[in-house]
């Protein structure tokens, strides 16, 4: 009787054993759950902050509240006007001299 060979494998071989494709599931998971955690911080301190300064509201500076140090006044006779629309345009008046 003849000898028996063992056939060559052929193909692509399997890369990755069981076990180590479900450690990196954990791996996947676990940095997962942490990018999560590390975004709903974010959105928390955020949302503390908008509501304890009372929303944007507060946002929104006054030129009145400005105090007056090293300010330069422009004399109405060379300042010119801006007239702002409703949908954003511009209108600049220059007072004749």
């Amino acid at each position: 009787m003849a000898k028996m060979e063992e056939k060559a494998k052929v193909g692509r071989p399997r890369l990755a054993d069981p076990e180590l494709i479900k450690d990196s599931w954990y791996r996947v998971a676990a940095s997962l759950s942490i990018v999560l955690m590390l975004v709903m911080g974010g959105l928390g301190i955020l949302t503390a902050q908008i509501t304890t300064s009372k929303g944007l509201d507060n946002a929104k500076a006054s030129v009145v509240n400005v105090k007056k140090k090293n300010v330069r006044v422009i004399p109405a006779k060379t300042a010119e006007t801006r007239i702002i629309n409703v949908d954003g345009t511009v209108t600049r008046i220059i007072p004749a001299k």
